[in-house]
């Protein structure tokens, strides 16, 4: 569904509707058009519209009957009418309101007035339409709200109820444990009067003290998250007996997402415990008779590790005396060290409930005695004590010292290892081998290694490993191995036969490194030496080996080939505008569509950020060239979609042929070049063949290029100015200031020699920062001398600044550098400029404004700029571009869209300024218009310091003696 405003346009006579559609014209609106009362109507019934604009005076049938049945009918009676008319009598006025016109606005009318008047009543509209449906909203809202009520009276009715007929005990209770709801059941049992249930602290006296505080921990963990729970405690029964009760609480949530009490199920266990009370006393008279038949020592803790009970067979008295160990903690008995691998094993049974293996040492008279820990934790049925038994372990610890030492060789070995039994049966192996081929030792115990074969190597392979096996005892080399999954592996390994005291083989031991890493990190690096990463087209090392290959092949067999050097047209400004990822996403799929027009046999390279080079063998024409780039460049005409935005681009293709325009590959890659900076100079968007003048073109470019960038690091840049008029008393007031190249050698070189250029080659940054310092500095100088020649200097600012410099800043610095006033700098910005990035424009031209600088929008007109953003930028002057001035004596469309800038600038209170006045009726014709300012050659040319010096003084005088 559209956002913008629908409207109809009814009009007998088709310039009115087109002049109306004009003013209108916004992407705000969607208009349509009706002829006559009839399509009038039915275009209503078929569409629906936001408003109304109708002609009275129609033949057939008029705007106030078109008018009247629209108001008849309750599906269009609420669509705002406003009468446009010529009609201005007030017979006309009253009826109009009286079939229901909304408003009536008499030809020849002012398009402002119409704007404001269309906006509000449509603004008005919407009004209705929100208040409407707000009022339509509150009302379900009361209806839910009031069926939410019946609807909870009922759901506690049937909750009571079904509590009721619980046999269990029935509570909802609150965070702290209050009960707030119970069942009959309940009732019952306690003799509790109902009024009493909520009572603060009346339901504790209920419960036997001793379990008290734990039904308060429970209460408590809720607030930490715990869903629910289960705990036991003795409740008191109407008769004063107590009674067990097992309850499972379980958490009722809040909206805030915690928990706002809880339920709380609870069963009469009584009978049941008092009957495993007694298998209790009979179970543990079994485990004293246990604990006594153990050979371990045994310590029972408490919550602060202090021994509260004891157990040490007869054996083990020798090494310690038990009875000191009585009332004190484990860190007071034994050393540091040994205590804090005890504490690790505490700490593990308190978490988990049991610990074991934890071993330390104490010493009994220069003895190391081994002793090992099994920790039991009772919890809350033995008051959270640990149950600790202690085992003598020395001597095995001595054993296995000695199998640790060779069993950590095995394991530890990064090399996988396979030890096979005389029959070739697997008997062992190591970690290494698991983790390589992914197949447990338990798995492949009886199994021979030939589970391990990929069926990479032929039966001679394996009778020359056997036979220097036998022979030697001995075998190395590679091999591929096959993983459990069934994937094939490459591997360096060593077979050696292990032989017994008679010479006869007793084990197969075989050692292996999977080198899988190795290889593909080989791979990686050549691919990434001859691939693009980014679009993984061959990139430009590769290109010249296939280059030369092609070479060589062509000059063999007396074939022709071709090199189409591809160059994306202002793809920079892409780049620069909407960022690195767009960018890198629009070279991909520039890839992916020419990959698809291309031969396989032929080579399409990315050489650079977005030059494309196509290799193309076996060419027998020129012909047959030209019609490759043309499909390239159609390749180019969809739209590429990326996310949200639809871009359209072109590319200039430069062309080379073997043998005709090089021997090698250098020269050939030279003249493509050249010949596609040719095909940009034509303006892009087509392609040419190598000439021996593009030749000398390119290495005049790149010696200009080379020269620009040194003029900028010797101070060659000199600025002049062109005086800016105010038409209606043709005073000079500033000064556009423009940039000369003064070369050491080759003498003045204009700014469409090199502008193009330093905008391309990214100079334009340093170029611009220049011209802003330099004319900042001089606008000064003439100030702290006395000079008043104009009240501002006008500077021109690329998009590049915009977009990729620290423009803000930049002004900034130069101004406090300078000591120049920010209200006597204006910086120019083109239109185009802006529309790269608006948001970005927006916030820029802000801050500058904020500083105080002024800001003029030049070559209005010439872009595709938004009123929607030109509404929102912060600019004082707009600038006509000069080739609406040029013919505007002549030609009828120049001079309505200089009246129509004109009086767009003035409502949005902003001056005018044209550029490329040359004849005086011109400036006649726009001071009529209400123009502000000129600037052309009428005044004058551009000028250097000195001769703009004495031009404004010479102006001034003349227009004294005027």
């Amino acid at each position: 569904m559209s956002d913008k405003a629908s409207i109809l346009i009814v009009d007998d006579i088709p310039e009115n509707i087109q002049v109306v559609a004009h003013i209108l014209k916004s992407t705000r609106y969607e208009m349509s058009f009706a002829t006559s009362g009839e399509d009038a109507l039915h275009a209503v019934a078929a569409s629906r519209f936001d408003l109304i604009l109708l002609d009275i005076m129609m033949p057939t049938m008029d705007g106030f009957e078109v008018c009247t049945r629209l108001k008849q009918d309750p599906a269009t009676q609420a669509i705002p009418v406003i009468f446009l008319t010529a009609r201005s009598d007030h017979d006309s006025l009253i009826r109009a309101f009286d079939v229901g016109g909304i408003d009536y606005i008499t030809k020849p009318f002012n398009a402002a007035e119409l704007l404001v008047r269309v906006d509000t009543h449509l603004s008005l509209r919407r009004t209705q339409r929100e208040l409407s449906e707000r009022n339509l909203s509150l009302q379900r809202q009361v209806e839910q709200t009031q069926a939410a009520q019946s609807a909870l009276k009922r759901a506690h009715e049937e909750l009571q109820l079904f509590l009721d007929n619980i046999h269990d005990l029935a509570l909802h209770r609150r965070l702290d444990g209050q009960p707030m709801l119970c069942n009959s059941r309940f009732l019952e049992l306690t003799g509790v009067e109902p009024t009493q249930l909520g009572a603060v602290g009346s339901w504790l006296a209920l419960i036997h003290p001793d379990d008290q505080s734990c039904l308060r921990s429970v209460f408590s963990e809720y607030p930490q998250g715990r869903a629910s729970a289960e705990v036991s405690y003795r409740l008191r029964d109407r008769q004063g007996q107590w009674r067990w009760i097992e309850s499972r609480l379980v958490g009722v949530p809040d909206e805030a997402g915690g928990w706002r009490g809880y339920h709380d199920i609870g069963r009469d266990v009584t009978e049941q415990r008092l009957a495993v009370e007694r298998d209790l006393n009979r179970a543990y008279g079994r485990l004293d008779a246990i604990v006594d038949a153990l050979p371990d020592q045994l310590f029972v803790l408490d919550e602060q590790e202090r021994v509260v009970d004891y157990r040490v067979p007869q054996s083990e008295l020798q090494y310690t005396d038990p009875h000191r160990y009585l009332n004190h903690t484990v860190a007071e008995l034994i050393p540091t060290e040994a205590y804090a691998r005890v504490q690790v094993a505490l700490a593990q049974a308190r978490q988990s409930g049991r610990s074991s293996g934890a071993t330390y040492s104490l010493d009994f008279d220069g003895q190391t005695r081994w002793f090992e820990l099994s920790v039991s934790n009772g919890g809350r049925r033995v008051d959270n004590q640990l149950i600790v038994l202690v085992r003598d372990i020395s001597e095995r610890v001595d054993n296995l010292d000695r199998l640790r030492q060779a069993a950590s060789v095995f394991n530890n070995v990064a090399e996988a290892i396979l030890i096979t039994d005389a029959q070739q049966q697997i008997i062992a192996v190591n970690h290494a081998f698991t983790r390589m081929t992914g197949w447990e030792e338990e798995e492949l115990r009886g199994m021979t290694p030939s589970v391990l074969k990929s069926g990479a190597h032929d039966a001679p392979y394996y009778d020359e490993l056997w036979k220097s096996l036998n022979e030697t005892g001995h075998w190395r080399g590679e091999f591929w191995n096959r993983r459990k999954g069934g994937e094939g592996f490459p591997v360096v390994e060593s077979i050696n036969s292990v032989l017994d005291d008679e010479g006869e083989v007793r084990f197969y031991i075989g050692v292996f490194s999977d080198v899988t890493e190795q290889r593909q990190s080989q791979e990686q690096i050549r691919h990434l030496s001859d691939w693009d990463l980014l679009t993984g087209l061959p990139n430009r090392k590769l290109l010249f080996d296939r280059l030369h290959q092609a070479i060589s092949r062509a000059r063999r067999n007396s074939e022709g080939l071709a090199l189409l050097q591809l160059d994306l047209d202002r793809f920079k400004h892409i780049n620069d505008s909407m960022g690195h990822p767009v960018g890198d996403q629009l070279l991909t799929q520039v890839a992916r569509r020419l990959e698809h027009i291309t031969r396989d046999n032929d080579t399409l390279a990315r050489v650079s950020g977005d030059e494309f080079i196509l290799l193309v063998e076996d060419i027998d024409n020129a012909y047959q060239v030209a019609n490759i780039a043309e499909k390239l460049q159609e390749a180019f005409t969809p739209a590429y979609a990326l996310d949200d935005l639809s871009l359209y681009l072109s590319c200039s293709i430069g062309i080379s042929l073997y043998p005709e325009d090089g021997q090698d590959g250098d020269t050939l890659l030279r003249s493509a070049e050249a010949a596609m900076y040719a095909a940009k100079e034509h303006g892009g968007g087509n392609y040419r063949f190598f000439t021996n003048e593009m030749s000398t073109r390119a290495y005049q470019r790149i010696l200009l290029e080379s020269h620009l960038r040194r003029a900028l690091v010797a101070d060659e840049l000199e600025i002049y100015f062109q005086p800016q008029i105010s038409l209606p008393d043709q005073a000079v007031i500033g000064a556009e200031v423009l940039v000369r190249w003064q070369h050491p050698e080759l003498g003045l070189i204009m700014p469409d020699q090199f502008i193009p250029l330093a905008e391309e080659s990214g100079l334009i940054l340093e170029l611009g920062l220049q011209v802003l310092r330099k004319a900042c500095r001089q606008l000064q100088a003439w100030r702290e001398a006395g000079v008043e020649l104009v009240d501002y200097l006008a500077v021109n600012v690329s998009a590049l600044q915009v977009m990729r410099s620290p423009l803000v800043e930049q002004v900034l610095d130069v101004l406090h550098e300078t000591g120049l006033p920010a209200q006597s700098l204006e910086l120019e910005i083109t239109e185009n400029a802006i529309m790269q990035n608006p948001d970005r424009a927006v916030e820029i031209f802000g801050d500058l404004r904020k500083m105080g600088v002024r800001l003029a929008l030049d070559d209005f007109g010439t872009g595709y700029s938004s009123l929607g953003y030109l509404k929102r930028l912060p600019i004082d002057k707009l600038k006509i571009d000069k080739s609406f001035v040029l013919d505007l004596l002549t030609d009828k469309n120049d001079r309505v869209i200089t009246h129509t800038v004109v009086n767009l600038a003035k409502s949005l209170g902003i001056k005018v300024i044209a550029e490329g006045v040359e004849e005086q009726a011109q400036a006649d014709f726009l001071l009529t218009e209400g123009c502000d300012e000129g600037q052309g050659y009428l005044y004058s040319r551009p000028l250097p310091r000195e001769a703009f010096e004495q031009w404004v003084e010479s102006r001034r005088h003349s227009l004294i003696a005027v």
